[in-house]
């Protein structure tokens, strides 16, 4: 499994992440598997771009919802991204991550207008914040 921080997501885009996140969780050659095949299959509509060598690759959209390890892998990296916003809510308290778990909801948008913007923040899910000439001024 790999993790992708915010910043990186800011800088580089959501699909840019989608691909260096999967990269990373590849292993590296293949004296890591022996004799065994790699085939990556994965939840979306992706023309992947992976840099490690494996046999082949599947983008399925509701890839979730057809193949079993696919909804697997979706339930852990789940039950790992609620478990970092539990965390998360602990460090930064009163933005309610242990509740709405990072999603866009009302509460979280409040949150957000009430305390501004942490470091665990994407800077791109909050552009919501800048209103018609709210943007700061050099002068």
């Amino acid at each position: 499994m790999s993790f992708v921080s915010a910043a990186f997501i800011d800088r580089f885009n959501i699909n840019q992440a989608i691909f260096y996140g999967m990269n990373r969780s590849l292993p590296t050659g293949s004296h890591e598997l022996g004799e065994k095949k790699l085939y990556l299959l994965a939840d979306g509509n992706y023309k992947l771009k992976i840099t490690k060598p494996i046999e082949g690759y599947l983008s399925l959209p509701k890839g979730d919802d057809l193949i079993p390890s696919i909804s697997a892998a979706s339930i852990l990296a789940k039950t790992y991204r609620d478990e970092y916003m539990e965390r998360m809510d602990l460090k930064y308290p009163g933005y309610g991550f242990a509740k709405h778990k990072g999603y866009g909801t009302e509460e979280h948008r409040n949150a957000l207008l009430k305390f501004g913007i942490s470091p665990i923040h994407r800077l791109s899910f909050c552009k919501f914040l800048r209103r018609e000439g709210s943007e700061p001024s050099l002068f």
